[in-house]
């Protein structure tokens, strides 16, 4: 896709997350990413009560046990979205790492972008040179500097609260641009 876009003229791209409950693999990968506690990471979403919140934590706690056996065994960021994501997130993770190899701009757009991201950032290192985050989420598993280890953080970042998967990619294109092509390209 981020081949077609670029094909297509795209200079600016913008990666967001793919629909309901992709913030529990997206908490995951951001647990094992970061070797944060589970309830340090794990966000409300859209869950409505606090024995939802802890389902979606333990669910979280034992994905985040195989992707750790993974890492430990392995460290391979492919078996890694095999064992804890989905086939959405690791679409991301192709997008995010073929547009930085397309070299064009990438707006990160919440959680699930983010964590898409630093699992591209750990297949190749220059990813992070080409993405942005757009907003930082209230999701608290959306620290950019946590989950690149500092590599992830964006140069510019509008502080600003948004509803995820909707509004966040409705991003002020005309300030992005401006702080890639002032600081980046």
């Amino acid at each position: 896709i981020a081949d077609d876009e670029v094909d297509r003229g795209a200079d600016l791209l913008v990666a967001t997350g793919l629909g309901v409950a992709s913030s529990t693999p997206a908490a995951t990968l951001a647990t094992v990413l970061t070797e944060k506690e589970v309830a340090a990471v794990v966000g409300w979403g859209s869950l409505v009560d606090d024995r939802g919140w802890m389902r979606k934590c333990a669910a979280v706690r034992d994905a985040a046990r195989r992707g750790r056996k993974i890492l430990a065994a392995k460290g391979d960021m492919i078996d890694l979205l095999a064992a804890v994501a989905g086939a959405d997130l690791a679409a991301l993770t192709g997008f995010v790492s073929q547009s930085a190899l397309r070299q064009t701009p990438l707006v990160l757009d919440g959680l699930v972008s983010t964590a898409a991201a630093a699992v591209a950032q750990r297949i190749g290192r220059r990813t992070t040179r080409w993405v942005v985050a757009g907003h930082r989420s209230a999701d608290p598993g959306h620290a950019e500097e946590r989950l690149g280890g500092g590599r992830l953080h964006p140069r510019k970042v509008l502080q600003r609260r948004v509803v995820e998967d909707d509004v966040g990619r409705h991003v002020a294109f005309a300030r992005e641009r401006e702080a890639f092509g002032a600081e980046r390209l």
